[in-house]
Parts: structure tokens; C-alpha cells; sequence
């Protein structure tokens, strides 16, 4: 695909998308939540037939954005 149609694709996104998520107005579907320690079962469930949304991996409070 090319650079300028990738870029039309994400302004695109962040017009229409971003909003409603933002507002809550959809919503993700979540398959399978794994704590980071066992993010190579998620790795395994994200390539296994039959999973329907999205797979997330969960950090423990020692691991959060604050302590960068």
C-alpha cells in the first residue's frame, strides 16, 4: 500500500474512529485476557482457530507507565 494511502487511512481513523471509541460508543471484543507472565499463552490463544477478539496482555502494578 502506499505511504499516502496509508496516511489518508489513518487521518480517516482518527476522524471517525478514535471519537467513538473515546466516548465509549463501541467498544472492543476481548477473546482472552493473560497476565504478562504468561504472555506466551496468549501468544498461543492469538494463533488458535476459533478466537473471536482481540487477545490482551495485562501488566502487574510493579510494571505501569509511572515506573518508566
Amino acid at each position: 500500500m502506499p505511504d499516502a494511502r496509508r496516511a489518508e487511512l489513518c487521518a480517516e481513523v482518527a476522524a471517525e474512529a478514535v471519537p467513538l471509541v473515546a466516548r465509549g460508543a463501541v467498544r472492543p471484543f476481548v477473546d482472552a485476557v493473560f497476565p504478562f507472565e504468561d504472555v506466551a499463552a496468549a501468544h498461543t490463544r492469538f494463533g488458535e482457530p476459533g478466537k473471536m477478539g482481540k487477545v490482551v496482555v495485562t501488566l502487574s502494578a510493579g510494571t505501569d507507565r509511572e515506573n518508566r
